[in-house]
């Protein structure tokens, strides 16, 4: 405020006065959280082999997520501007009547909405209740996970996107939420990579199964070409809407100027 003030009223720099001291601050933070994420002493920290580091196996887990995305929020709007447009196609008594429809369909959705609420504390319930039940394995944290490697208790190790299942020597099991392999190959130093050229220690890291990334959106594109061929449809009907058989001549007046052939006398 004191800088918005000080720009507008003292400097007289109008909308920059307002801009500037609104952006600066935000620049300088900014600049001053990224530098403290950097310190090693950070509980979560930025690396920069991690920034600058490609991970095929994560960019393609990303893409198979972020293209159908795309393509169904494209869709989206596409279908809000051809609606649009064919609703300024329409007379007077039309736009009232989609009007009306548009809000009894947004009622319909009330009853939808409320329901989705009071199924996410269902569902949570049912986790919370059902999570524990069944479970051979032992459960276990990370920072566990790294002792044990560097203890050499670890004879086998499975990593399949963030779960890691470990063997221990005494023959038990757990499993264990790891960020990703080469960060828990890096946190456990070198004693991991001695282990695993002595033999001792057994490491697989098999890539899990996921469709190509075409075929997820073919869905996306069945639907986006069933709708440009209702849209060329559309417009090719709507184009005679004039005439006797077009699609928007209904709700038109069918009254129609006569006269008797006398002169009219216009009073000023």
């Amino acid at each position: 405020m004191i800088g918005n003030c000080a720009g507008v009223f003292l400097l007289r720099m109008g909308a920059a006065g307002v801009a500037w001291p609104s952006l600066l601050p935000r620049i300088l933070f900014a600049a001053l959280v990224t530098a403290y994420c950097f310190r090693k002493d950070c509980p979560a920290r930025y690396r920069a082999g991690d920034i600058f580091a490609w991970d095929g196996r994560l960019l393609k887990k990303v893409m198979g997520i972020a293209l159908p995305n795309g393509v169904e929020n494209g869709m989206h709007q596409l279908v809000k501007v051809a609606l649009s447009s064919m609703v300024a196609l329409f007379g007077t008594y039309q736009i009232a009547a989609n009007g009306v429809a548009n809000s009894l369909d947004s009622m319909g959705c009330i009853a939808g909405q409320a329901m989705s609420l009071a199924m996410i504390a269902v569902i949570v319930a049912i986790y919370s209740f059902t999570s524990g039940t069944g479970q051979k394995e032992q459960k276990s944290i990370y920072s566990d996970l790294i002792i044990k490697i560097q203890q050499g208790d670890v004879a086998e190790l499975s990593v399949v996107d963030n779960i890691a299942t470990v063997k221990l020597n005494d023959g038990t099991s757990m499993e264990v939420e790891v960020p990703s392999y080469y960060t828990l190959k890096e946190d456990a130093g070198t004693a991991m990579q001695d282990q695993i050229s002595e033999g001792k220690l057994k490491v697989e890291t098999p890539l899990p199964y996921s469709p190509p990334w075409w075929l997820t959106l073919l869905p996306s594109l069945g639907l986006l070409v069933i709708f440009i061929i209702f849209w060329f449809a559309f417009m090719r009907q709507a184009g005679g809407g004039s005439g006797p058989g077009g699609m928007m001549n209904f709700g038109k007046s069918k009254a129609r100027v006569s006269s008797d052939g006398k002169e009219l006398i216009k009073l000023l």
